[in-house]
């Protein structure tokens, strides 16, 4: 992302910003933290990638000093954030840091992906080993779960990370208002400053852009002045406006534009669309819809794809010869990257499309809804991983893949009632849509392909799909088949979390005592995963507290170990017994001071059902207990 605005930004954008006392302040300040703002389309994302690189070059003469970056779109969530800034930061030590390397291998361990709570404390170790460091979040308004990324933020400022410096920019709205500006140590409106910035902009894309055009002299002048005057701060607006002088074919034509210039993006957007050929209106729909809607950025030849069905998901058209055409058809709507990918040309397009703005406009069939957009992604991808037998899964159907990652996703969002008939062709156990999604994508595990080892009903509970769970339910799937790393339906869906699955499954009989899969059966999975609700609703269901698995030992074990203090006392609470043995931990107790969860060890024992310290094995190396449990454990000696 970054060298993709770095290819657009001019040489000197930003170098203003560089130069100000405010922003060197905030290099240097001790826990600095500074908000810039400024409304749609203004440069923040020019101004951000200076910024960047400024900040890199001080990196280069500080080996302890070390900086992550990150772009927000609507497409990535805040986990992704957390992640990332591991892997940047992770890449200025030498080897590979110990708490990565431990949270790897607790996860390797487990067969899990590390939660959000993991990313974080991993994230916040890494970061003690710098003497500065140095956070550029992009576009924040742009992502979609704003209140969760804004709990990271805060959370991260409050660290005790005395040189630690985060500068963040997005749109001055209400929630940034009210949680961000507080916290920070300096804001300010970019929009109001950044008017050379366009200036230079405009000057050099008149001579790149319209290098063979010579007449463009003579009127190069006005256009300059016309275009900063109206601009309003808005580089998106005014990269807009270059892109339609371009084809003017005399100064005639220039001048007239120049006197009819829309006033508003809004107008501009609308503007474009309108001029769109009506042989094409159809093309330049499906495009705008799947790439405004995909789950993660799509390729050209994926776009494509989906305009080959020719309106009629149940066939594949011949679509377009010649794929490029798409650029030609949506014109500066979208932007294409030297990796082949296409994306709309600014987060305001898709705000215009699914906008009630556009509705009065003469663009108004362009218009996107969110379900409708999703079911019609949603059916494609189904309709490609049933027809998958007659596909070579290379070049010419490179939809596929994306369709086996992500048909799940668009099915959620989509209307359920419009899709039920195919996706009950799909999970049929011997389907070609079935066996190809596991092959390709299986969501036991990402890395894992190959064969399906359980029914469709599995998969999908694994997932917490509940819809699609209801539905095979009442096409008769029985809810007791056996198989799948993690046994059976009710324990993937207890280990995720994904409570309405559970209930649909008991309700349908499911056995809540059944043994069998990684952790033994439903209970101990809910405990390990730490989902109260869902270890409240089993034991309702009469699941055995005290049964014992292999290696997790039992729910109170695992509930110990993972530090889930209000599990431990639900499971007390339905008689759990404390002093059973068996499991990697040998007991509750143990596995709470392994954890080092000292209310957890208080806990137990305050039940009194424990002698004293009776099966806490002494002999376990002092230095893998915590230091404030060894003190509790010989006080109850």
């Amino acid at each position: 992302m970054h060298n993709a605005v770095f290819e657009k930004r001019q040489d000197k954008t930003g170098i203003w910003f560089i130069k100000e006392e405010r922003y060197v302040e905030w290099k240097i300040g001790s826990k600095s933290f500074l908000w810039l703002y400024g409304s749609a389309g203004c440069g923040k994302t020019f101004l951000s990638s200076t910024i960047i690189d400024d900040v890199w070059l001080t990196c280069q003469t500080n080996p302890k000093s070390a900086m992550a970056y990150f772009y927000f779109t609507d497409k990535q969530q805040p986990e992704f954030l957390v992640r990332s800034m591991i892997i940047q930061f992770s890449a200025r030590y030498k080897n590979t840091p110990a708490a990565l390397v431990k949270l790897h291998e607790q996860c390797q361990s487990d067969r899990r992906q590390p939660s959000t709570k993991d990313l974080m404390a991993t994230l916040h170790l890494i970061l003690e080993g710098f003497d500065h460091v140095y956070i550029v979040l992009d576009a924040l308004d742009e992502c979609a779960e704003r209140a969760k990324l804004l709990d990271l933020i805060e959370e991260i400022i409050t660290w005790k990370l005395e040189r630690l410096h985060v500068l963040a920019t997005g749109r001055r709205e209400r929630v940034f208002l009210e949680r961000l500006e507080p916290r920070a140590s300096d804001s300010f409106d970019i929009q109001e400053l950044i008017r050379e910035d366009i200036r230079i902009y405009v000057q050099e894309k008149l001579r790149s852009q319209f290098i063979n055009k010579k007449w463009l002299s003579k009127v190069q002048d006005a256009v300059e002045n016309r275009l900063i005057e109206n601009a309003d701060g808005m580089f998106q607006w005014v990269a807009l406006q270059l892109d339609a002088l371009e084809n003017c074919r005399n100064r005639d034509e220039i001048v007239e534009m120049l006197k009819s210039l829309p006033e508003t993006l809004d107008a501009t957007y609308d503007r474009i669309l309108s001029k769109i050929n009506k042989s094409d209106a159809k093309y330049a729909a499906q495009v705008l819809q799947f790439v405004a809607f995909a789950a993660r950025p799509v390729t050209i030849e994926e776009v494509a794809d989906v305009i080959a069905m020719n309106g009629d998901t149940r066939r594949r058209d011949q679509g377009l010869e010649d794929i490029m055409e798409i650029l030609d058809i949506c014109g500066s709507l979208v932007t294409f990257s030297s990796s082949r990918v296409l994306t709309l040309a600014h987060f305001t397009v898709k705000e215009y499309l699914i906008s009630e703005r556009i509705r009065c406009s003469t663009a108004s069939q362009y218009r996107c809804d969110g379900e409708l957009a999703n079911t019609f992604i949603a059916e494609i991808c189904l309709v490609y991983l049933l027809q998958s037998h007659k596909h070579n899964l290379g070049d010419r159907f490179p939809l596929t893949f994306y369709a086996a990652e992500f048909w799940m996703v668009h099915a959620k969002n989509g209307n359920f009632a419009s899709l039920q008939g195919i996706i009950v062709d799909m999970l049929q156990p011997k389907s070609t849509g079935f066996l190809m999604w596991i092959k390709l994508h299986n969501p036991e595990d990402r890395f894992c392909s190959g064969h399906p080892t359980c029914t469709p009903l599995y998969y999908v509970a694994l997932t917490g799909f509940s819809e699609a769970v209801q539905l095979l339910l009442k096409h008769k799937a029985n809810v007791n088949v056996q198989g799948g790393f993690y046994g059976n339906a009710l324990q993937a869906a207890s280990l995720g979390g994904h409570e309405a699955v559970v209930q649909l499954l008991l309700k349908h009989k499911a056995d809540v005592n059944v043994q069998g899969g990684f952790y033994g059966n439903a209970l101990q999975a809910a405990s390990w995963g730490g989902h109260e609700a869902i270890v409240q609703l089993l034991l309702e269901h009469k699941a055995d507290v005290n049964v014992q698995g292999d290696f997790c030992g039992n729910a109170l074990q695992v509930a110990s170990l993972g530090g889930h203090e209000a599990i431990v006392q639900l499971l007390l609470e339905y008689k759990a017994d404390v002093n059973v043995q068996g499991g990697f931990c040998g007991n509750a107790l143990q596995a709470a001071s392994w954890g080092g969860h000292e209310a957890i060890v208080q806990l137990l024992l305050d039940t009194k059902l424990m002698s004293m310290c009776r099966g806490v094995n002494m002999a376990m190396p002092c230095k893998l207990l915590h230091q404030e449990v060894m003190k509790l454990l010989f006080s109850c000696c």
